[in-house]
């Protein structure tokens, strides 16, 4: 594919920006993800509902339908710049698997099983159980932003914070947050705007790809549209081109999801089959997911392009697993055939 490339004098964009500050590291804290299960219980008696649906016809895709470098947009109905490249996807799962095995202590160790050739981290940030890697993709050409899920059962359960928060009133807009995923994205993005503007001056390039599983593909959501609506300085709309969350909580509410959809990004949302975290916060208290959804089957052997819109998500997607089947972690701790987490290490 066509790369783009920073201009001549893009330093400048930096120039007034750079921080002088280093990023924090801290220990993250190993744990497992079994608060899901009682989420799952509170999640159905709180009184979640969507017709279910059982015949969905998946899209089987072939060895060229639409393969690395694809820029075809493959649901025209959806009326964004979704391009979805399952090969790139398969690279975007593989660095948000890695986020779980490298660590702070020693940033510099690249050894695990999905930490592949041509990826180098310039920096792992991390703040109370939460960790991002930042670095460079030397075969794609563009800086990675990868942040790791939940790792922890109380940073779990201040991601499940479903009250909303509304922190972009000084841009008059009414868009609506998580308010513990926005907490959890706030402690990070100083670091991670002055990782991103150090990492693009050094390798000359402000190409972007966000990426990020569980709650951490809901911090790249939020990155994602910081990044287009201009508040992280050297960097606009057009230098972001691929978003890619597997397995996120829905963001905010549908206001969020409009004006974050409003800015036809090349966003991914992917879903595995009866992965429990994707109806987390439910919809009846006011949230709604941003588009487009890549729905997988159980195996992850073909994927259906979904026909998310304003009106809300598309009911042969994901949700068809609902109100009482949309319950498995497992689901969750895979995706693409990658296992996720402590075990894929």
């Amino acid at each position: 594919p066509a790369h783009t490339v920073v201009e001549p004098d893009a330093t400048q964009r930096f120039k007034t920006s750079r921080s002088a500050s280093n990023a924090r590291r801290y220990t993250a804290v190993r744990v497992g993800f079994g608060l899901l299960s009682t989420v799952a219980a509170a999640m159905y008696l709180g009184g979640y509902s969507r017709p279910h649906h059982s015949d969905t016809e998946l899209y089987h895709p072939s060895a060229n339908s639409c393969g690395k470098g694809c820029d075809q947009v493959l649901d025209d109905s959806v009326g964004n710049g979704t391009q979805y490249d399952e090969a790139m996807a398969m690279s975007h799962v593989r660095l948000s698997e890695a986020t779980y095995c490298v660590g702070s202590t020693n940033p510099t160790y690249w050894n695990c099983t999905t930490c592949d050739a041509g990826v180098a981290v310039d920096y792992v940030i991390e703040d109370n159980g939460a960790r991002v890697l930042v670095g460079y993709d030397s075969e794609h050409e563009y800086v990675f932003v990868a942040f790791r899920g939940s790792y922890d059962v109380q940073n779990y359960i201040d991601d499940l914070d479903a009250l909303f928060k509304a922190p972009y009133k000084d841009d008059k807009s009414s868009a609506n947050v998580m308010a513990g995923l926005w907490d959890e994205y706030k402690k990070l993005y100083d670091d991670v705007f002055t990782a991103m503007q150090e990492t693009a001056l050094a390798h000359g390039t402000t190409k972007l790809a966000l990426m990020g599983h569980s709650s951490g593909g809901g911090c790249a959501t939020l990155l994602a549209f910081d990044v287009a609506r201009g508040a992280v300085s050297g960097f606009e709309a057009k230098d972001i081109k691929y978003v890619t969350t597997f397995g996120s909580p829905r963001v905010g509410d549908p206001t969020f999801a409009a004006e974050y959809d409003a800015y036809n990004l090349n966003s991914a949302r992917v879903t595995h089959f009866e992965d429990i975290v994707p109806h987390l916060p439910m919809e009846s208290l006011g949230y709604q997911h941003v588009t487009t959804e890549i729905y997988y089957n159980e195996h992850s052997s073909s994927y259906t392009v979904c026909d998310d819109s304003a009106d809300g998500e598309d009911d042969d997607c994901s949700n068809s697993c609902s109100p009482f089947s949309c319950t498995s972690i497992d689901d969750h701790l895979s995706y693409l055939k990658v296992v996720i987490g402590d075990a894929g290490c």
